[in-house]
């Protein structure tokens, strides 16, 4: 709703001036001066390892030399995803490996005929389907061996064995030696078994969060291929655990099915974590069942202590190195030590290497592998400075060393890949712990400061991308750095990247600002079509592009090829798709956690009713009892029992698992707060008090609102004030702010509440004002108190608000049985702020509280000239269709075109039809000039075609406003697919003209509804 409540903010301002389809530039405010880049600049080139990636289909015309009709073709072209990186890269590296050459090269993709077309430095390789699978690419790859003539027979070729449990210490130097016997007899097969079987493990224990291993993964892809031959039923184990390394789920639980029930791949690619436990467990386990094991478990987001009992437990907990710290950091415990550790352990290994490879592990102490890492750190934190503080050197030791070890199968790039992925990738959970874990600004700034002297790449990129976010976290100013860094980083992978689309969807006051989508053609051009970007895709095409077919396709795709990347998403992600069954299924699966159950059986219960209802929530509770220690089933539970009003039901649960969980932690303290709720809630704040003052010892921001809320409820607001401030001193977010406020009104502190809610340091989100700010204000002001109420309101009516907030916070009085009270702020208003700020206002009011025909009558009789142009266009906006044939007709000849245009518009939603109206428009229409406004008008009463639509255009605003008529009048006939394409033409214009406002508000309106868009063709919404 924020998005919405902010374009229309926009939409007041522009409406004024724009009296033609779109305004000349020097109609348009200078905030609406915004260049937008609207083409790719093509072809593109990006490096990945050795290999230059070439993309020669890169649309380069601007929307204004593409032809009309095929707008929403090229426009749909702009977010194409690209074939997943790993398959070209092993592409090229199979050519390389199966014919010589030098390791350099390019690799073109250009997309036609609906596949790309892949060729290497000018030959064709063959073609990929639009969104390949692995299936996909291992066919295209094996394509490619037809035809080669090196022996296929055994050489004989002399290798030491591989000690694979050892880590990069061993295992990169074992890789390497394989290089020479390779060169004499490619493709030996046992040469490629030997360097496939060491590729999978250098894979598992590589700890990448930025895509930095993809030649890793690419040139184990490659193996794969060359070591099956094209023989089917070959390497079927290698193959599942690389397609679940890569991330195709699907792929490698179909080839798990063919290995032995008790195989640890199977297990693995299964998500079976019970069997894989007895595997580990059993005497003689092998190390790499027992790694299999505790990454799968770490996956699954376990309790910490219990995860690191089963390291404990086995052969890993007796060694600390990289290997098993990566396992420690796919765990991600609280605290950045472990990633430090990893970082120091890195420089270890390039800078201490022995004269004889060994095992770069150290004993623990009989404490545990957590208590040796502890010293671990400490001995080496001794010895080495901060690394963050040499990176140039760090670097240079990582080139040092890929050369050293270089060659044509562990080759200078798979070596960097290694190290680079595992250092950054620790640097980059370190940043992310000070963010969004520890909650402090002040140590991620600190922590970006801390990278000194930061070589281009992936270093410098990271410490733009902490300190970016720092600035947003600071001031609104700072959303233009970090939107920005969509389209300019490209060494930081999509995780990171990700993290800025959300970082920038809760933080814009303005979701139609054209520096919004400017740079999402970069980023989908950093996107590829591997799972884990299916994931990014779907979230930008729905936070920031606003466009549900790409969010749709990207959505359904990720669910089919690796759900459970999704995590407690995935339940959401049903939904929306509108799959029931799969809803159920997913509760019913006990490979996963009890959050993704819990939260797929409260959606299935979402639509429930009766009986089946009840039969959910005995679902529900089977879920508690089966998962004691997890909260997710309780809080689904206790959530549903208190929707159907059984709040002492809930109150039991709550209470039978506060008996058991003994330890006063965060977790005790969110269910101890939750009881105070529930107990307000059946009018005991005595008894609440009791739980809440507990509970906020843990300085919870939840627990500290509940005990200011039961502290209102007792009376004691002085109390309440102090527990509300130190809320908000501490998380300093918009609930903290409005609870402070709704204290300081109860205690007649008017003018300092003022003060802080129109704080321009705070900054209020837009939807804080439509909502969370009105309701406390009408808490706190009762209705015998309109007086007071009335002058409180005047204290925070500032200048620096944006003032259609203003309205929102008044249209909600309204809404809320407070009519009266908004016909006296608008009083008081009337003159100030821009032309129709409290007229809308004030006719809604009247329209409550005194009925539809004192509401026209008064709108007729004291709307300005000035009024009535942005209200006509406002009204399209929030869907207000009465005010659109209340207002009088305009006396400025074109404004009064634009009002008719409107209403043509009107007609075609839902109930707003009539024959007198249709009538009345075409005569209006028939006696003025066929061009413009008029043509517009004409085309949606079906009087005018598309040739004479497309005839318009003359510039973008032209094109802008065509697109939108073409988009609504497509909804209207029920061709949603072509609606939405007409739409994000409009949306990729850029234009800060009306069309693209109210395209924007359709759009926000597809999106809060949710569901597919045959859902919303089904619905009529538009």
């Amino acid at each position: 709703m924020a998005g919405a409540l902010a374009a229309a903010a926009a939409l007041a301002v522009l409406c004024a001036c724009s009296e033609k389809p779109g305004p000349k530039p020097n109609d348009q405010p200078k905030a609406a001066r915004t260049t937008l880049r609207v083409e790719k600049k093509g072809p593109e080139t990006e490096e990945i390892g050795w290999l230059t990636l070439r993309v020669e289909d890169a649309p380069t015309d601007s929307l204004m030399s593409v032809k009309p009709e095929d707008l929403p073709a090229h426009v749909r072209s702009l977010y194409r995803l690209r074939p997943d990186r790993r398959f070209l890269y092993a592409a090229a590296e199979l050519e390389r490996l199966t014919k010589g050459g030098e390791r350099k090269g390019t690799l073109s993709i250009r997309f036609e005929k609906e596949r790309w077309q892949v060729s290497l430095d000018g030959s064709g390789l063959g073609d990929l389907p639009e969104n390949s699978g692995f299936a996909d690419a291992k066919g295209f790859l094996a394509a490619r061996l037809t035809g080669w003539t090196a022996a296929k027979a055994p050489s004989g070729a002399q290798h030491a064995p591989m000690d694979l449990d050892g880590g990069p210490a061993t295992l990169l130097p074992a890789l390497a030696s394989l290089g020479p016997e390779w060169a004499k007899s490619p493709g030996d097969p046992e040469l490629t078994e030997a360097a496939l079987e060491g590729y999978l493990w250098l894979s598992l224990q590589t700890f990448d969060l930025l895509e930095l291993a993809d030649p890793i993964l690419g040139k184990t892809l490659t193996l794969l291929v060359i070591a099956q031959g094209g023989q089917a039923g070959r390497f079927v184990a290698e193959e599942c655990l690389l397609a679940d390394l890569l991330g195709y789920e699907d792929h490698a639980q179909l080839l798990a099915q063919q290995l032995p029930a008790d195989d640890p791949v199977r297990l693995f690619a299964s998500w079976d974590v019970v069997r894989l436990k007895e595997l580990a467990h059993r005497r003689g386990a092998q190390p790499r069942s027992q790694y299999l094991h505790l990454l799968r478990l770490a996956q699954t987001s376990p309790k910490e202590e219990a995860w690191f009992q089963e390291l404990d437990a086995s052969s890993w907990g007796q060694r600390i190195g990289i290997p098993s710290l990566r396992l420690v950091l796919t765990l991600d415990p609280w605290g950045p030590q472990m990633n430090s550790l990893m970082e120091l352990e890195i420089r270890a290994a390039l800078t201490i290497r022995k004269a004889e490879p060994g095992r770069a592990a150290v004993e623990p102490s009989t404490a545990g592998w957590r208590a040796g890492a502890a010293g671990r750190l400490a001995s080496l934190v001794r010895d080495q400075p901060a690394p963050e503080s040499r990176l140039p050197a760090f670097e240079t030791s990582v080139r040092s060393e890929a050369v050293r070890l270089d060659g044509p199968i562990l080759d200078r790039n798979v070596v960097q890949a290694f190290y680079l992925a595992s250092f950054y990738s620790s640097v980059y959970q370190t940043a992310n712990f000070c963010f969004d874990r520890f909650g402090s600004t002040d140590e991620a700034e600190k922590y970006g400061n801390s990278l000194e002297n930061t070589p281009p790449g992936t270093a410098a990129e990271l410490k733009d991308w902490i300190l970016h976010r720092v600035h947003l976290r600071r001031s609104a100013e700072g959303f233009r750095a970090v939107v920005g860094d969509l389209a300019r980083l490209r060494h930081i992978g999509v995780a990171a990247l990700s993290r800025i689309v959300y970082s920038v969807s809760i933080s814009i006051s303005n979701s139609v600002d054209p520096a919004i989508r400017a740079p999402l053609p970069a980023y989908f051009d950093r996107l590829d079509s591997r799972p884990s970007n299916l994931d990014a895709a779907f979230r930008a095409a729905s936070q920031l592009l606003n466009d549900p077919a790409i969010r749709e396709q990207t959505m359904r795709l990720a669910v089919r090829r690796n759900p459970r990347w999704l995590g407690t998403d995935l339940p959401w992600a049903l939904h929306e798709l509108g799959d029931e069954n799969g809803l159920r299924a997913l509760a019913a699966d006990r490979t996963s956690s009890s959050a993704v159950r819990s939260a797929a059986l409260q959606y299935v219960l979402f639509g429930a009713k009766g009986a089946d209802e009840r039969k959910l929530l005995d679902r529900v509770l089977e879920l508690v009892r089966e998962y004691p220690l997890d909260m997710t089933p309780l809080e689904a539970a206790v959530g549903s029992l208190e929707k159907r009003g059984e709040i002492e039901s809930a109150l039991r649960l709550i209470d039978s698992w506060l008996k058991t969980h003994v330890e006063h932690d965060l977790e005790w303290a969110r269910m101890t707060s939750s009881k105070s709720r529930l107990l307000r809630k059946q009018g005991k704040p005595k008894e609440a008090w009791k739980f809440a003052s507990e509970a906020v010892q843990s300085w919870k921001e939840d627990c500290m609102e509940e005990a200011a809320l039961t502290l209102i409820d007792l009376g004691r607001l002085d109390e309440a004030l102090e527990m509300a401030r130190n809320a908000l001193g501490r998380y300093g977010d918009d609930g903290a702010t409005i609870l402070v406020a709704r204290i300081l009104w109860m205690q007649g502190k008017d003018e300092e509440a003022g003060r802080l809610v129109a704080d321009p340091k705070r900054r209020l989100t837009s939807d804080s004002w439509a909502n969370a700010l009105p309701d406390a204000f009408l808490l706190a002001f009762r209705k015998a108190d309109d007086v007071r109420a009335q002058a409180a309101f005047q204290k925070f009516f500032v200048p620096s608000v944006p003032q259609l907030n203003y309205n929102w916070f008044l249209d909600h009085l309204t809404w809320n049985g407070r009519a009266a009270l908004t016909e006296k702020i608008c009083a008081d208003l009337r003159g100030r702020g821009p032309a129709g700020f409290t007229t809308v206002v004030a006719y809604h009011a009247k329209q409550k509280a005194q009925g539809a025909a004192a509401a026209r009558d008064w709108l007729r009789a004291n709307a300005t000239p000035a009024d009535l142009d942005v209200l006509a266009k406002q009204a399209l906006q929030d869907a207000d269709y009465d005010l659109v044939w209340d207002l009088p007709d305009h006396p400025d000849a074109t404004k009064n075109e634009i009002l008719y245009m409107i209403r043509a518009a009107c007609l075609l939603y839902p109930k707003q039809a009539s024959e007198e109206r249709r009538a009345t428009l075409e005569t209006f229409f028939e006696g003025r000039p066929k061009k413009d406004f008029v043509v517009y008008g004409l085309y949606f009463l079906g009087k005018a075609d598309r040739p004479m639509l497309f005839g318009q255009i003359k510039d973008m605003t032209y094109v802008a406003s065509v697109s939108w008529i073409l988009g609504v009048s497509s909804a209207h006939e029920k061709r949603y697919q072509d609606a939405n394409g007409w739409f994000q033409v409009c949306m990729e214009t850029g234009q800060n003209i009306p069309p693209r406002y109210w395209t924007n508000s359709t759009l926000s309106r597809w999106r809060a509804e949710g569901g597919t868009l045959a859902d919303l063709e089904r619905k009529g919404i538009f």
